[in-house]
């Protein structure tokens, strides 16, 4: 029994022992210098161990100093560099040389009737990618840049099929904005399908702007379409399929329920006012042979309880399909696009059908003698009503309210 306790109390203070030492086992100090791709030292790379806050940031000299556990995986970020990513498994030094992200520094912004990096860039000019627009859907550009570009503020006025774009401010501008597409001026952006754009820079200031003369004294939205590519010919097809819904409607009380409190509130004026002395002298508005009449189910005699809201307001449908080819040699290459949207709107009969087709061809015909052509289409087709979506009760001819569609669709 002695013998065995003795055992048993050496085994303990041996398992503490080495439970006291995994910690210092499992960490160990990394240092390193960090260059960008011509060799020079980086300052101010931030150096994480990966899904942890442990980090620090390198000197002026590049070099940094860390303790990290055995193994683990360290992450180099720094503003206009690829995050590098980079497996320590115990090595006293660890050196890393960044790339430089092309997005920052390589990417060209299209600027008045030029080109520019945004590396060289001076004046006040926001840029966004295609493919950036496509994360969130929209039926037309307009509403893609909300939020998306600093300086833009956008406003949807309807949300009626077809007329569902938003109208874009620069800066606060109470100017129109100016469109150009492919370097060519246009009036309106919201038949172009967002699929098919490869870039969009918005000229913000008096320097990026002064080539569009007068014009762009509400700023300049510029949209470069896609073109083709040196490659195979690559297919790409997307499809979308929304809902929407009105939220947040009140709760509307039926018709019993509207007669009770109506007559309920006369009453009570009528008391106020004097012209009774009390409920029993009351004689209600709406009587109960109206409020049966109300339930009957029956509307030939000139009552009913329908819930007018639910009957007019429904569910409406997006879908979105576009095909894409893209291809091309050393001397040509090409882009074709075909489009479809189809809306149908929250109310019976107010639908939309937009169909684009965009195809770009550029050619090397000879040394110094190029050939570019540009070819866009769309055919929209916009139904509704014999009334707007707004409505109106009024005889007047002015705006009464929103829920006079109701009244107007049935």
């Amino acid at each position: 029994m002695k013998q065995s306790a003795i055992i048993r109390k050496f085994l303990g203070i041996l398992a503490a022992v080495l439970l006291g030492c995994l910690p210092a086992m499992a960490q160990r100090n990394v240092h390193g210098t960090v260059t960008d791709p011509s060799g020079a030292p980086l300052a101010g790379v931030t150096v994480l161990v990966s899904g942890t806050t442990n980090g620090t940031i390198t000197g002026t000299d590049g070099k940094y100093l860390l303790s990290v556990p055995v193994p683990c995986l360290l992450e180099f970020s720094c503003l206009g560099m690829k995050t590098a990513t980079r497996a320590f498994n115990g090595e006293l030094e660890l050196n890393v040389r960044m790339e430089e992200d092309a997005f920052f520094l390589e990417d060209v912004v299209v600027v008045g009737y030029g080109t520019a990096k945004k590396s060289s860039l001076t004046s006040a000019v926001s840029a966004i990618k295609g493919e950036d627009l496509l994360k969130a859907p929209a039926t037309n550009v307009s509403q893609v840049l909300a939020g998306r570009l600093p300086g833009i503020s956008s406003v949807q006025e309807s949300g009626e099929p077809g007329l569902d774009q938003a109208s874009l401010r620069i800066r606060g501008s109470v100017y129109g904005v100016s469109y150009i597409v492919d370097g060519f001026p246009v009036s309106s952006i919201n038949d172009i399908d967002p699929a098919d754009i490869e870039s969009i820079s918005v000229l913000k200031d008096g320097a990026s702007a002064a080539v569009y003369g007068l014009q762009a004294a509400g700023g300049v939205l510029i949209i470069t379409t896609r073109r083709g590519g040196t490659g195979a010919a690559k297919i790409t097809y997307n499809a979308s399929l929304g809902a929407s819904m009105n939220a947040n409607f009140p709760q509307f009380m039926n018709g019993p329920q509207f007669a009770y409190y109506y007559n309920v509130a006369q009453m009570m004026d009528r008391i106020a006012n004097g012209e009774i002395s009390g409920p029993d002298a009351y004689v209600p508005y709406f009587t109960q042979a109206d409020i049966a009449a109300m339930e009957n189910g029956d509307p030939a005699d000139g009552w009913d309880n329908i819930d007018y809201v639910k009957r007019v307001f429904g569910t409406g449908y997006t879908r979105k399909h576009n095909v894409t080819v893209q291809g091309g040699g050393e001397r040509a290459k090409y882009f074709a696009s075909f489009g479809y949207l189809g809306q149908d709107g929250n109310i019976d009969n107010f639908d939309y059908t937009r169909y684009n087709l965009r195809s770009n061809i550029d050619a090397k015909i000879a040394e110094n003698f190029y050939f570019t052509l540009g070819v866009s289409g769309v055919y929209a087709l916009r139904s509704t009503p014999a009334y707007a979506s707004g409505g109106s009760d009024s005889e007047l001819g002015y705006e009464a309210g929103w829920f006079s569609v109701a009244r107007q669709t049935i």
